[in-house]
């Protein structure tokens, strides 16, 4: 097993800066799509469903965001594969 290759500063940095934006875009996307499907679940009249899915939508989208913000602070905290030796 070949050891990888540190991060630089400026990826130190990137990935902070990714780890924070990830997490406030995955709670706050993970709260709306909870608060939307209570909101579509709990009407009555299923007028309230049509009415809740385009604000459903987006909030999966920044749901989603937030994920991929995450796995791509992890890949700047693991640093470079070492280049292969021959």
């Amino acid at each position: 097993m070949s050891a990888r290759i540190p991060p630089t500063a400026g990826e130190v940095v990137a990935g902070l800066f990714l780890v924070l934006f990830g997490a406030v875009f995955l709670l706050a996307g993970g709260a709306c799509t909870a608060f939307w499907i209570f909101a579509m679940t709990s009407s009555g009249s299923g007028g309230g469903l049509l009415d809740s899915l385009p604000m459903l939508g987006i909030s999966l989208v920044v749901f989603g965001v937030g994920v991929l913000a995450l796995k791509a602070a992890v890949s700047c905290f693991r640093g470079k594969a070492p280049p292969p030796t021959a």
